[in-house]
């Protein structure tokens, strides 16, 4: 049988999983910041056509993985910032509890399954 308290110490650990995580996304996400940084200043340096399509190519491969670690790290964000206030595996809308089996599925969530399935009419 899991208890509260084996439940809280699984959300404790899991959200400091998150935080090493959010920490990991943050530092790549600065490093393909730099590359674009780099990648722009080249372009505008470079006179060849060629070369300037390529490296627009690279930028433009740079966005959608940088957009990506964003998105992740601010639900990440979230979740910590829910953690420190004690409501990472509270429900917003009922004040049950969220699984740890959810909130490794769903970082982002606010809501247990039953209100999530409710709110979406299922």
């Amino acid at each position: 049988m899991v208890t509260s308290a084996t439940n809280e110490e699984g959300v404790d650990a899991f959200v400091e999983e998150l935080r090493e995580e959010r920490d990991r996304l943050l530092d790549r996400f600065e490093s393909f910041e730099e590359s674009r940084r780099d990648l722009a200043s080249r372009q505008a340096e470079s006179l060849d056509p060629a070369d300037r399509a390529r490296i627009q190519r690279d930028t433009d491969r740079l966005d959608p993985v940088a957009e990506r670690a964003a998105r992740r790290a601010d639900e990440l964000t979230r979740l910590i910032e829910r953690a420190a206030q004690g409501r990472a595996a509270i429900c917003d809308d009922c004040g049950g509890a969220i699984s740890l089996a959810r909130l490794r599925a769903v970082p982002g969530t606010t809501r247990c399954i039953d209100c999530e399935q409710a709110a979406s009419g299922g």
